[in-house]
């Protein structure tokens, strides 16, 4: 059963990554192609990002109550619905509210499915491999994504830009179905006879969760990280479309281009299998270089004053980038609980949410009002000064351990 149900997560992981990626090459392109600025598309994103602040926690509590199989299947069907919606939005307003539908799914998703097969193969066998597990998901939903944005890119360019989010509504209808019928979770026992009694049972979860949370240096480290992180990287994120924009210009380029990011990004998710093999245990130290080089390198893009000089450490940086998501879930899931599993994974997931609503804006306003290359630099000098920062107080907590 363990692995019939891991083989179904990484299906499930990459299909969906599949799905998901068919607009990531043109999405920025799509958006301008509508009459939005680059601050309108930051925007955009920010309520989005607004969204999974208010809705990740409690979903995150949702799940571990009542079930990660109920909660993937619902975010399947609105993330279907979400990117339906987006596909013939006329204006901003429309875009907000498919951001906001598409946010609610994605939150029913972030910690319950991981939770889901991290529970699944410790119920029966009794232990897990979290860096394998973690680095072996990374690697299919990087496949995944690859044939995902040259599929959509392709048909961006040949049947026009909104194309790929009707592509991705079928995908994700579709997972949905598949999972109603074969996604199988025993482990969890519900505790609660009716809705009230499911209700307490959702504060109680949320209560504890809170409680690990504070008490614990590692997840406070991790939610730190994960903020800083997420706030410095959307100005890349966002941006390098219309940065690169002159030297690539159709759809199907700019598909190619997203394939070389995610092909560097997952060297950087092999290179990090192979620290976490030698390294056991301790993946602090990693996660923070990760970050730094991420940083420096970035500085260097912003301010090369050649082009191809630009792309070439704009894709070096994805190497970082990669190993960074393996390390972040791996020292996170190695000092929580089973119990609020995908609660704290679900905390972790809304830290980055609230980075994300700050950098957005942020970055989309010094890139309007400035130049992109501006907002580059200002991101990468606060994600090296901050990921510092927070080195020094791993150091300091490995010093003075709570007893």
């Amino acid at each position: 059963m363990a692995r019939r149900m891991y083989l179904l997560y990484l299906a499930f992981g990459g299909i969906t990554q599949w799905g998901m990626s068919f607009h990531f090459a043109t999405y920025v392109m799509f958006l301008l192609s509508r009459g939005l600025s680059i601050l309108d598309a930051s925007l955009v994103n920010t309520a989005y990002a607004v969204t999974l602040i208010l809705a990740e926690f409690p979903t995150g509590v949702i799940a571990d109550t009542w079930g990660r199989k109920a909660s993937f299947i619902v975010s399947c069907f609105l993330i279907a619905f979400g990117t339906f919606v987006y596909a013939f939005a006329p204006e901003f307003l429309w875009f907000v509210i498919a951001e906001v539908i598409i946010a609610i799914g994605m939150t029913c998703t972030t910690g319950a499915f991981d939770a889901w097969i991290v529970d699944t193969i410790t119920f029966h066998e009794g232990s897990v491999d979290l860096g394998n597990l973690f680095t072996r998901a990374g690697q299919v939903r990087k496949l995944g994504a690859v044939f995902g944005v040259l599929m959509g890119s392709y048909a961006a360019e040949i049947f026009g830009l909104q194309t790929p989010w009707i592509m991705s509504s079928l995908v994700f209808f579709i997972v949905g179905v598949v999972a109603v019928i074969y996604m199988k979770e025993e482990h969890v026992k519900r505790n609660y006879v009716s809705v009230s009694e499911g209700f307490k049972d959702l504060l109680s979860t949320a209560k504890k969760t809170m409680s690990f949370a504070k008490q614990s240096r590692h997840v406070v480290n991790v939610l730190l990280i994960v903020g800083i992180a997420t706030c410095a990287m959307q100005a890349y994120n966002m941006q390098w479309q219309p940065f690169f924009k002159g030297y690539i210009q159709s759809a199907s380029q700019l598909g190619w281009f997203f394939v070389a990011i995610i092909v560097f990004s997952f060297i950087g998710i092999s290179i990090s299998k192979r620290i976490i093999k030698n390294g056991g245990n301790d993946f602090a130290v990693p996660l923070i270089i990760s970050l730094i080089v991420i940083g420096v390198v970035m500085i260097c893009t912003s301010l090369s004053p050649i082009i191809s000089l630009s792309i070439f450490m704009f894709l070096m940086h994805e190497i970082s980038r990669g190993s960074y998501g393996v390390f972040a879930d791996a020292y996170m899931n190695a000092h929580i609980p089973s119990e609020e599993r995908a609660s704290l994974l679900s905390l972790q997931a809304l830290a980055g949410h609230v980075g994300m609503a700050i950098g957005l804006p942020i970055s989309g306003w010094i890139a309007d009002n400035y130049s992109i290359r501006y907002a580059w630099l200002t991101s990468s000098i606060f994600l090296v000064i901050m990921s510092g920062g927070i080195a020094l107080r791993i150091i300091n907590h490995k010093k003075h351990p709570v007893g």
